[in-house]
């Protein structure tokens, strides 16, 4: 064989091999499970299935694909009191959402959250951060939070995870804390939250906490060795 045609050999290798190594946010599915449950923003939340309640003065739009909430928010009450749902399992619950700030009049544009018997927890999103708000303090981490991100928070044993666009370093450790209630919420808050959020989806699963997966490094085994094979031809 050439040198040309091992070059395409190994070109054609890589490209073959990429898509399997490089991680992607699933939009179907954690882990290899279904999501149980979601709300895709093209249509009103009330229209969804199950129905979410608009509250808090609500108003919003959707193109047929991204929902605009520019006043209140969605909300799910019950339907979601089941043991992993509320921290006492190991089990626990998978949460995500796709979501992006387009203005902000307070100190946050839009929000995620999560609440059960025992507290809650979730990221209130800006501009230019996202915060956490929960027990265990309020890290931030810094980004473009005008672009679209994936936003997946884990419940285990009441304990609290975020990950953000598909990075395995979550966003610290937290227990749900504060108030009591039954229900996760996402939109345009009051006092400290007011702006304009879009949403493309949100999904959430009570079969498990799934963690954002660590990449595969197994599909480089066959590229590197036909390179190394290369360099070999090459030195004889």
């Amino acid at each position: 064989m050439n040198h040309n045609s091992l070059r395409l050999l190994i070109a054609a290798a890589l490209a073959f091999a990429a898509p399997f190594g490089a991680h992607a946010v699933d939009g179907t599915n954690v882990n290899g499970v279904t999501w149980a449950h979601s709300y895709e923003g093209d249509v009103m939340p009330s229209a969804n299935s199950p129905a979410l309640t608009e509250s808090g003065t609500f108003a919003g739009s959707t193109d047929g694909n991204i929902l605009t909430i520019t006043s209140g928010y969605a909300q799910l009450l019950g339907g979601v009191g089941n043991a992993n749902w509320d921290g006492s399992s190991v089990t626990g619950s998978t949460f995500e959402v796709r979501m992006r700030v387009t203005s902000q009049t307070s100190t946050f544009g839009g929000f995620f959250e999560i609440g059960n018997q025992i507290g809650y927890a979730g990221l209130a999103v800006a501009t230019n951060y996202v915060q956490v708000n929960g027990g265990g303090g309020n890290p931030i981490r810094f980004l473009d939070a005008t672009a679209f991100h994936t936003y997946r928070m884990t419940i285990t044993n009441n304990v609290v995870r975020f990950y953000i666009d598909g990075d395995t370093n979550y966003l610290g450790n937290f227990t749900l804390a504060g108030g009591a209630y039954n229900a996760f919420d996402f939109g345009y808050g009051t006092g400290s939250a007011a702006g304009a959020s879009q949403y493309d989806y949100v999904r959430w699963t009570n079969e498990g906490a799934f963690p954002v997966p660590e990449p595969s490094v197994l599909w480089l085994a066959g590229p590197v060795l036909l390179l190394g094979l290369a360099e070999r031809r090459r030195a004889v």
